[in-house]
């Protein structure tokens, strides 16, 4: 066979396997510069409906800041309902001051029954506190001073209707820097205002 019909057709299956190499390295640039324009963009996902959608970010909402908290204004001291809690109050502070250090006489249960609602003082009688009499001549053994009485106003405790807050501040004679303070509870009945607890 004379030598140009060969070197024919291996020239033909040069030239076509060039093309397809031209053809695939072509696709292969075309899909290298999509891949590196899509740098940075938003990755496309594919829902169940089967739609692309890109996935966007979650804004972020700043928490609600607490509202303030306003308290009402205390009683007046010159009201007539304060003024009968704060008389019911005192009397039966100074009372108790002496109770709790063992001076439960006459006029100090008398005290207490009539400052009192009739469970409470029925509570506190039956148990005196019982204080030697040696102890007693002791400045350890004296009964605190009253020193001041304010009424606070209602508070809601449980159920029911709010108890009535005084707070009664008084200083130990052992101990005459050093204060304390009873929260006592009033209730209304039907004798009037009465204290149903002590702290």
């Amino acid at each position: 066979m004379p030598a140009e019909l060969i070197r024919a057709p291996l020239a033909l299956v040069a030239a076509l396997a060039l093309g397809g190499c031209a053809a695939v390295s072509s696709q292969r640039a075309a899909t290298g510069d999509s891949n590196r324009s899509a740098l940075g963009q938003a990755i496309a996902t594919t829902p169940a409906n089967g739609t692309t959608s890109a996935t966007q970010p979650t804004p972020t909402t700043a928490a609600p800041l607490p509202e303030s908290i306003r308290l009402p204004p205390p009683p007046s001291a010159a009201a007539p309902r304060s003024r009968a809690i704060l008389r019911v109050a005192s009397r039966f502070a100074s009372a108790y001051l002496l109770y709790q250090v063992g001076r439960a006489s006459g006029p100090v249960e008398q005290a207490i029954r009539e400052t009192c609602t009739r469970s409470f003082a029925k509570l506190l009688l039956s148990q005196p506190v019982n204080i030697p009499a040696t102890q007693q001549q002791r400045v350890a053994g004296k009964p605190s001073k009253l020193v001041s009485v304010r009424y606070t106003g209602p508070a809601f405790l449980g159920p029911g209707p709010p108890a009535q807050i005084v707070i009664a501040h008084y200083r130990p004679i052992a101990f005459p820097n050093a204060g304390g303070q009873l929260t006592i509870e009033l209730a209304v009945s039907s004798g009037g205002w009465r204290v149903d607890s002590v702290r």
